[in-house]
């Protein structure tokens, strides 16, 4: 079966972010999937980085609509007559509960995956040294006001390396994000600043991934559901804002900064919440999923 893909952002094809969608599609249809031109191809799959659609088109096999962002962001960057378009697609990707045509996709799945991750991310080694900075933050987008604040109350404890385009005071190392060098660089700190632009259910991103992968703590803010996708014992998760929880936080990493065997059990914890440490939302349970929401209809 062939794929027309439309409306991603620029390099989507060129560095090979659609295999991931050929191998999951390959997986639900039972048979190899190959990317093609909208007149030979029996899928449509398209993302909201384009004003139109090609929906309407041909009449398609099967179309999908996929967003790593959130249900907040999708809905303030497109138009009204386009949202009414998603009720049209046989399924929509995105992280969020499965309902009508929805399927569950995190980003942070199709992130591991993409990024050939999944051996790494389930096999850390042990970690026997403790990083000699402390605290590093990667901000590009500075309109997270929940995560802004966070840091600003952190700064008056502790010295803060930034190194993204937000307050950058070393050097940059934005949109690295799934290379070798990203990794050792942020394996430098003890702590990586892992927050959400914004807090919905199951929106949950790269940016705590990277910290596993890295061997550090990450310091998490957003989905509510974080604790059913990541053990919460390898991770401090801030559930809130309030300045109460807020100086727990600190505290918290303060003791870790001193004591160095309960910093070391953190890290050496598994990373996902099971006995295995396998990842608990796989490209298999998306692809069932999508086969239980198709095949039915």
């Amino acid at each position: 079966m062939k794929v027309f893909t439309y409306g991603f952002w620029d390099d989507f094809i060129e560095k090979s972010h659609s295999d991931f969608f050929l191998v999951l599609f390959s997986k639900v249809f039972g048979e190899e999937c190959i990317l093609g031109t909208p007149e030979e191809s029996d899928i449509l799959l398209e993302s909201h980085f384009e004003s139109d659609t090609y929906l309407k088109y041909k009449n398609w096999r099967y179309t999908f609509f996929y967003s790593g962002e959130s249900k907040k962001n999708i809905e303030s960057e497109i138009s009204i007559e386009r949202l009414d378009t998603l009720k049209m697609y046989d399924c929509i990707l995105r992280g969020e509960d499965n309902n009508e045509n929805i399927i569950n996709l995190p980003f942070y799945t199709y992130y591991i995956y993409r990024s050939n991750f999944v051996e790494k991310i389930e096999n850390i080694p042990k970690i026997t040294k403790i990083p000699p900075k402390n605290i590093c933050v990667i901000i590009s987008n500075p309109n997270g006001i929940e995560r802004n604040y966070f840091c600003d109350k952190l700064e008056k404890h502790f010295d803060i390396d930034y190194a993204g385009s937000y307050k950058n005071n070393v050097p940059r190392i934005i949109d690295m994000y799934d290379t070798e060098f990203f990794q050792e660089f942020i394996s430098q700190y003890k702590f990586i600043i892992s927050m959400e632009n914004t807090k919905e259910y199951n929106y949950i991103t790269e940016k705590i991934v990277n910290g596993f992968l890295s061997g550090n703590i990450p310091v998490y803010w957003g989905s509510d559901n974080v604790s059913k996708n990541f053990n919460i014992d390898r991770f401090i998760n801030v559930e809130n804002m309030n300045d109460d929880t807020i100086d727990n936080v600190i505290c918290k990493m303060k003791e870790l900064m001193e004591d160095e065997e309960k910093y070391l059990k953190i890290v050496n914890s598994n990373i996902f919440p099971n006995e295995n440490n396998k990842l608990t939302r796989t490209i298999e349970d998306v692809s069932e999923d999508i086969r239980k929401l198709i095949f039915k209809k």
